[in-house]
């Protein structure tokens, strides 16, 4: 499609030391507890690409598949199946550069959109497990052709124990008509990758 494809120059100042990072254009940040795999989807194409992220981890997609980009995603090492709902990553992209009503260049980004996706188990009766996915706004032009977006992956809910003792908890899924338990140490976080955020919950 002629396409001139697009690359991001990070510069991350350690010390007295400027580190400066190369890369492809979408970089996908894995923040829950959980290593997961990411299926990239060239749309143009139709190419398929896998890479595992760790927690805490992030990886970038390659470079042929950040045009009109797409991808799935799937716990690792765990009996679920990719998601059934590919994320377009042009969906999630804040733009730089919009248009305000005389016509002129506004510096505003868009408000942040989020998208809930699940990964279904291949063992009949567990629940699925749900991805909250945003983006995080960056200062560059984008396009919905070419995003260029660091995209965050989170657990749709978590509990954060500010108490100085551990609790138990259960959380009801009012909606589902689901519920589920676990405890949260003394100052930590526990991730709800079970229910959905858009839900009416109980705890």
């Amino acid at each position: 499609e002629n396409i001139t494809h697009k690359l991001t120059c990070e510069v991350i100042l350690v010390g007295s030391i400027k580190h400066v990072f190369i890369r492809p254009s979408v970089v996908l940040k894995n923040r829950t507890k959980f290593p997961l795999q990411i299926i990239s989807e060239n749309t143009v194409e139709n190419q398929t690409a896998a890479v595992n992220i760790q927690p805490g981890g992030y990886a970038a997609f390659p470079v042929k598949y950040s045009h009109k980009c797409a991808f799935r995603l799937k716990p690792t090492d765990m009996e679920y199946d990719p998601t059934k709902t590919a994320v377009t990553v042009s969906r999630l992209v804040n733009h730089f550069g919009q248009k305000d009503d005389n016509g002129k260049d506004s510096p505003k980004l868009k408000t942040i959109t989020s998208i809930q996706v699940e990964s279904v188990s291949s063992i009949p009766d567990i629940a699925p497990f749900y991805f909250l996915i945003y983006s995080k706004p960056l200062p560059i032009r984008s396009s919905r052709d070419y995003p260029v977006a660091n995209l965050i992956i989170r657990a749709p809910i978590e509990i954060h124990n500010l108490l100085p003792r551990d609790i138990r908890f259960r959380m009801y899924d009012l909606d589902a008509k689901y519920d589920v338990g676990g405890s949260v140490g003394a100052g930590k976080m526990a991730p709800l990758h079970a229910i959905r955020s858009d839900h009416l919950v109980g705890i």
